[in-house]
């Protein structure tokens, strides 16, 4: 006996499921209820009495269906939602009501494009609806495309002048926190941005858009963990997203929490079965598990489900690399670029995979073919330069941007990366003036200045380089790096106070930078104010607890002080940090030989001396070694 998928009652105010038929490939909708009741629901309330009648024909006997009475809603349901009719007739023949019905039920899933796809077929049908255009402003809204929204607001509010303005509540993209998150975003003050986004989603918790930036901006910083409770607390909001499990699944494979992000992909996948994203990142979770032959079969899936999604085809190509399969992982990528010929990405998931297998050449004349068909993409150029770059082949990576220069394309990376090449041929002079180039083309970006300061500040040229940064920092006010470059340069020009302002700059800016706390103490160190050293030291420590190199500084600075217990202390935890250390080894023989324990110094000396093949640093160790024994051997005859 088959079942017949029932219809959602009138008036149903509960939960709702969205399918898609097997057998007509248009979506449909069932009470949540009836969808954990039956054991699978495949087909639409149409196709499943015709299946009904056609299995009863084929067993000869009379169609038995089983028509399951429609569930009471819960009596405590979520907010009120229209009930949208089962969708199981061509889209040319949807209503207008139905093409709004399920655009709001797209909308409910965060699939945003076909929401405002359903909008503008409604409008086509009817561009008097108000409703219409007031759907196609939401959607709009929500894809971040602000100015579109205002005009289809204005349409719905010139139709049905009843219609309010969208205030607060109605979206993010007029609330003033997400307005100020975007612009602080933009101008990449992270922290504020995370602030502007946490106080939307206090005023809306619904709002997904600020969810997702906020997650961005931990993706961005390499918070994963903090990117993944972001999408815990939008799940608990909106716990029938496939999109959110799928972006959930992402944060868990960088965290390298595969079991747990294959069982997410998993329920975006039973949320929405034709949710291509979820089989390409099913497929991620099972290449690194390295269980390839079903990776190979979560991308078919994909692509199965969505013939448009890139990922899938460059997950096969990933896997079929790993599985050494190299011309089906080729004949892949290539494919990926017949696709999207005009992509630069897809161009360098190939080159990637040719550096892999150091087919060099293969690589640099992949990127000539993307050049051959978009010659005035700078981006071609950029990652072609570039990979001569790493490949320490300056001069050639300098005529792929002076190409790029001579065709007449300004472009203020292009002038930048030629002084940087020219930098790194020790062409300082020429490098200077393309950087002034760069900086007369976009004098907005504080990394040029930079560049040009750190030249400069080599030059021995400090105040045109401390003009430099001021500028740089004028532009960039809360770049940590910059006030710490600055304050290096302070250093070397050997003033000394004025580069521990600039570093308690970059400290307030990154509380928990371990190395800016070393460098710190290091000053405080040539000041021979011992103590404030060691603290700052003890902050790095406490920042980083395996940075080798800040309890070194401190042991050194410990036994400046001739505590040589507390110093040598400090070395043995540097030497757990790195046993191959011999900075760490060597100073171990310093302090035990300052402190009178000679024998034991001799050994960590010739200790020393094993862990370095550098022979300036071999002889160091021989000799304090030596000087060490002989010292021993006079204290021996004194005493005799």
């Amino acid at each position: 006996m088959m079942n017949i998928t029932p219809l959602i009652p009138d008036g149903y105010v509960g939960s709702i499921k969205q399918l898609k038929c097997r057998v007509c490939g248009h979506i449909f909708y069932i009470t949540r209820a009836d969808y954990d009741a039956m054991q699978e629901v495949r087909y639409c309330h149409e196709c499943s009495m015709i299946l009904a009648v056609e299995v009863g024909k084929a067993q000869g006997t009379k169609a038995s269906v089983n028509i399951q009475e429609p569930r009471q809603p819960p009596l405590s349901s979520p907010q009120r939602v229209s009930a949208p009719r089962p969708r199981t007739i061509d889209r040319d023949k949807m209503t207008v009501e139905q093409l709004l019905e399920e655009a709001e039920m797209h909308r409910k899933a965060q699939r945003y494009a076909e929401a405002l796809e359903s909008c503008d077929q409604a409008i086509q049908k009817d561009p008097t609806r108000a409703a219409a255009y007031r759907g196609k402003a939401e959607s709009l809204r929500h894809l971040r495309r602000a100015k579109e929204a205002r005009k289809a607001d204005e349409a719905a509010r010139r139709l049905d002048p009843t219609i309010a303005p969208p205030s607060e509540s109605d979206s993010s993209s007029y609330d003033p926190s997400y307005a100020q998150g975007l612009e602080l975003l933009e101008s990449r003050d992270f922290e504020g941005a995370l602030k502007a986004f946490e106080r939307c989603i206090h005023l809306d918790p619904a709002n997904l858009s600020a969810y997702e930036l906020q997650a961005t901006i931990y993706l961005v910083q390499q918070r994963h963990q903090d990117g993944l409770q972001v999408y815990e607390r939008a799940l608990q909001v909106s716990p029938e997203s496939p999109a959110l499990y799928d972006a959930r699944a992402e944060r868990l494979i960088s965290l390298h929490r595969y079991d747990e992000a294959l069982v997410s992909c998993e329920q975006a996948i039973r949320l929405d079965p034709a949710y291509a994203a979820a089989y390409a990142t099913k497929g991620s979770v099972l290449h690194q598990l390295h269980r390839y032959e079903e990776a190979l079969t979560a991308y078919a899936q994909a692509a199965q489900c969505n013939s448009d999604c890139i990922n899938a085809y460059w997950g096969k190509a990933e896997v079929l690399g790993s599985l050494k399969r190299e011309d089906e992982a080729l004949a892949a990528y290539d494919h990926v670029i017949q696709r999207e010929p005009d992509t630069i990405w897809a161009y360098w998931m190939k080159v990637r995979f040719l550096e892999g297998t150091e087919r060099i050449e293969d690589a640099l004349a992949t990127y000539d073919q993307f050049l051959a068909r978009n010659p005035t993409d700078f981006r071609g150029y950029y990652w072609k330069g570039s990979l001569l770059v790493n490949r320490e082949r300056y001069k050639e990576s300098l005529a792929v941007f002076e190409q790029y220069i001579a065709a007449g394309l300004p472009h203020a990376q292009a002038y930048w990366w030629k002084g940087h090449l020219l930098h790194c041929l020790d062409r300082d002079e020429e490098a200077l003036s393309w950087y002034e180039e760069a900086i007369g083309l976009f004098p907005m970006d504080a990394s040029f200045f930079r560049e040009k300061a750190s030249i400069l500040g080599s030059q021995k040229r400090y105040d045109d380089a401390l003009a430099a940064y001021a500028r740089a920092i004028s532009l960039h006010p809360k770049d940590a790096a910059a006030y710490c470059e600055k304050a290096e340069l302070l250093v070397k020009a050997e003033r000394l106070k004025d580069a521990l302002m600039a570093f308690d700059q970059c400290i307030r800016l990154d509380p928990n930078n371990a190395f800016v706390y070393v460098q710190i103490g290091d000053v405080y160190h040539q000041l021979e104010r011992y103590k404030q050293a060691v603290s700052f030291y003890n902050r790095a420590i406490h920042c980083d607890p395996n940075f080798c190199g800040a309890h070194v500084s401190k042991a050194e600075t410990l036994m400046k002080l001739e505590q040589y217990e507390k110093a040598l202390a400090a070395c043995e935890q540097a030497l757990c940090c790195d046993p191959r250390r011999f900075p760490a080894q060597f100073l171990k023989g310093k302090i035990l030989r300052a402190w009178g324990r000679g024998k034991e110094a001799v050994a960590a000396f010739t200790r020393a001396q094993s862990l370095t093949s550098d022979p300036m640093l071999q002889l160091t160790a021989v000799l304090a070694r030596f000087n060490t024994e002989v010292e021993d051997e006079s204290k021996t005859d004194a005493r005799g």
